[in-house]
């Protein structure tokens, strides 16, 4: 997963294309068989077709984003350097985002630490905001 090169880069794959496929497929289970199975309840109209309904359409709130969330999911790439932290996001219906952070960006970046009630604490890092270059209009009024 994470390896240091001959040229002393540390390069950190975060790849996302099994979860993205098992998240599609859940997602398309879970609504295709509440739907084929729970269908005949509400269809001929009925005193139970409104309690059929509700249980169909709670299926789809957790199936569609499942799916949703399949694909448009990240693959993330970080390449840490001396003095230079580059992350490269790539998602499978749009552009790649590519990030470079300098040496003085790097000192803006936090380590936190995340208490576990059981067994031993993780750590995460918060990168600073980044700039809304890509958008201009999303910018912040003062930014302009």
């Amino acid at each position: 997963m994470d390896e240091i090169d001959g040229d002393g880069l540390l390069q950190l794959d975060i790849p996302a294309p099994a979860l993205r496929v098992g998240l599609v497929a859940i997602g398309a289970f879970v609504v295709s068989i509440a739907t084929w199975e729970l269908y005949r309840g509400v269809w001929p109209l009925n005193a139970t077709s409104p309690f059929f309904l509700c249980l169909i359409l709670g299926a789809w709130s957790v199936g569609v984003p499942a799916i949703w969330g399949g694909l448009t999911g990240p693959a993330i790439h970080w390449t840490v350097g001396s003095g230079r932290i580059e992350i490269v996001e790539k998602r499978p219906f749009s552009q790649a985002w590519h990030h470079l952070f300098g040496p003085d960006q790097i000192e803006r970046f936090e380590t936190r630490k995340c208490p576990a009630m059981e067994g031993a604490s993780t750590w995460r890092v918060d990168r600073p905001r980044l700039q809304a270059l890509r958008h201009p209009r999303l910018r912040h009024p003062q930014h302009r």
